[in-house]
Formats: structure tokens, C-alpha cells, sequence
């Protein structure tokens, strides 16, 4: 990644009239500003996260990166950081701003705001692989694990698993199914997999999986293949709420018979309102109040805790 001074040499100035021009502090020509301009744009390069807290001013604009919007999760969430900067703002907190989406191909696009100084930090939603080295503001994840640089806000995603297991295992049910799309990167989602693991082990049940890495929209496809593979199951736990109605609509379509079925996330009410599926819930806005937050923190270069765990609950719906 080019530095202050490969700017500076580009330009043909100094690096105190380049940290001018970039913190917004002092006099700058308008030939040597032109200059500058051409050199960022050509090396790509992007102020580190102390050089940018030199500023008069932050914009404290931010963005949030996820697969795609429409996936009730993505979106619930989107929805709920948005009404917490309302409401912050509201209450008379001027650092606020704005927060822009980036949906697809995040990493490019996240990559473009930074360069042309856009955004002050940004919200990781999303299973794509980062280097956070690599982009020079600050980072607040969810779920996504990429060290104690980057803050994570999760649900206890563990004990929320074990406990809709317990449920159903006291419902009689011994043909517990999983199914869901395995992260690519470090998550603690995949704590959701380790306490089914557990858990059937400790109940010397036999696993039924589908637990692979699959592109969001094909879940109806991926659930029928797994019923028609898997004919005895008595229940499933889902991973998410999409994969929890796409097993509801493939059981419903092969005529597979009665089947209980709990999904994790719990914020299809507003998409799906029969059946109302028994779910392990998160709580999306103490997650996205909670990841506001950490972000404002690093951004102010406050310290703060690596980690943040909002428990999720149970709720009994029509499902299982």
C-alpha cells in the first residue's frame, strides 16, 4: 500500500504539504493540490486511520457490506442500524451522518469509497474474504472473525443452538436434521454447527447434514436435495431463516410428512406471515445498536472490546 511520502515524491512536494491537503490543515496551491490528486488517484492510496483523525472534521459517513439485501437478515439488520442513527441523531449527536450500502462484490466496492475518502469505517456483514490491512479505516464485523483489530458483535450462537436442540429433543423428536450454508471465512456461526455436533453426540443421536458453503438463493434447491436424500427426519434446525422456509416449501412439495422445524435469525414475520416459525431470535437491534457503537469508537480511537455477544431468545411458533 503506497504511504504519505511515495505520495509526496509523485507530486514532486513535500510530505507536509501532502499531510496539508489530507487533514484539511493549512495552505495548499492550487497547483500542488492537483498535483496531490493525481498521485492519490494513481497510487490508490489511502490516508491511514490516524492521518484521517487529523482532519478538521469527519464526515462520519459509514458503510455497511452484505451479499445481498434482499436476504431478510441482511436487510432486517441494514434496517435497524439505520433507525439507530436516527435515533442517536435525534438525540442531538452531531458525529452522525450517513450509512451507505454496499450489496455485491463488497470488497471492490468498499475498496472505491475509501480511496476518494467517502467513508470514515465500515460495517463487515458479509462471508466475502478481507484483509482489513488492506483498507485503512476502521472495521466493526458481524459474526466475521479477523482478529482483535477488528471488533465482532455475535449472538450466543452456541447456547442459542443447544437450547432449540433441548426443545426438540424433549419433544420426542431423535431424526434431527441440520441444514445450512457453511461460512468460508472464520464466523462464529459456525458455533451453531459445533453445539449440533455436541449435542447429538452427547445424545448418541446420528447427524444428519447438509452443511456446506453455498451463494445465497439457492436454498430451495439445496433443501430438497437434502429431504429426498435424508426420508426419515422427524425435525430440522435451519441456520437461517431462509433455509428454514426453504425446507418448510420442500417438505410441503415432496409430500415428506410431518417435520419440525426451527430456524435461526426469526425476522421472517414481516416476509412470511403463515406459518410463524419457531425460531432461535436475534436480537438484530441490540446487535446493530451494539456494532454502532464499537464503530463510532474506533473511528473516534477510542478503545474498545473485541467482542460484543447479544443473546439471542426462543420463541414457539406453528413449526415444531
Amino acid at each position: 500500500m503506497a504511504s504519505i511520502i511515495d505520495v509526496a515524491k509523485a507530486a514532486g512536494v513535500g510530505k507536509s504539504t501532502v499531510s496539508r491537503y489530507v487533514s484539511g490543515k493549512g495552505y495548499v496551491s492550487e497547483e500542488n493540490r492537483a498535483r496531490i490528486e493525481e498521485a492519490i488517484r494513481k497510487l490508490r492510496y489511502v490516508p491511514s486511520t490516524s492521518g484521517r483523525s487529523l482532519r478538521l472534521q469527519r464526515s462520519y459517513a459509514m458503510a455497511i457490506c452484505v451479499p445481498m439485501i434482499t436476504h431478510p437478515f441482511f436487510s432486517r439488520f441494514a434496517e435497524s442500524l439505520q433507525s439507530e442513527l436516527f435515533r442517536l441523531a435525534e438525540e442531538g449527536d452531531g458525529r452522525l451522518n450517513k450509512v451507505i450500502i454496499v450489496a455485491q462484490d463488497e470488497q471492490r466496492k468498499l475498496k472505491w469509497l475509501i480511496e476518494r475518502r467517502l467513508i470514515d469505517g465500515a460495517f463487515l456483514v458479509t462471508h466475502e474474504k478481507f484483509d482489513f490491512k488492506e483498507f485503512g479505516v476502521p472495521l466493526v464485523t458481524v459474526d466475521r472473525l479477523m482478529g482483535r483489530e477488528v471488533p465482532v458483535v455475535t449472538s450466543d450462537n452456541y447456547e442459542a443452538t443447544l437450547r432449540a436442540l433441548r426443545y426438540l429433543y424433549d419433544k420426542g423428536r431423535r431424526s434431527i436434521g441440520f441444514i445450512g450454508g457453511r461460512p468460508s471465512q472464520r464466523s462464529e456461526v459456525l458455533r451453531r454447527y459445533d453445539a449440533y455436533c455436541d449435542f447429538l453426540e452427547e445424545k448418541g443421536l446420528a447427524p444428519h447434514l447438509r452443511y456446506q458453503d453455498y451463494r445465497h438463493g439457492e436454498e430451495i434447491e439445496v433443501a430438497e436435495g437434502f429431504l429426498r436424500e435424508e426420508k426419515g427426519l422427524d425435525a430440522v434446525l435451519a441456520t437461517s431463516d431462509a433455509f428454514a422456509f426453504a425446507t418448510y416449501r420442500a417438505a410441503f412439495e415432496l409430500g415428506y410428512g410431518a417435520l419440525d422445524i426451527i430456524s435461526y435469525d426469526g425476522c421472517m414475520d414481516e416476509w412470511i406471515q403463515r406459518p410463524r416459525f419457531t425460531s432461535i431470535v436475534q436480537d438484530i437491534d441490540g446487535m446493530a445498536r451494539a456494532a454502532l457503537s464499537l464503530l463510532l469508537k474506533k473511528i473516534c480511537g477510542e478503545s474498545c472490546p473485541d467482542s460484543v455477544v447479544v443473546p439471542a431468545s426462543f420463541r414457539k411458533g406453528e413449526t415444531a
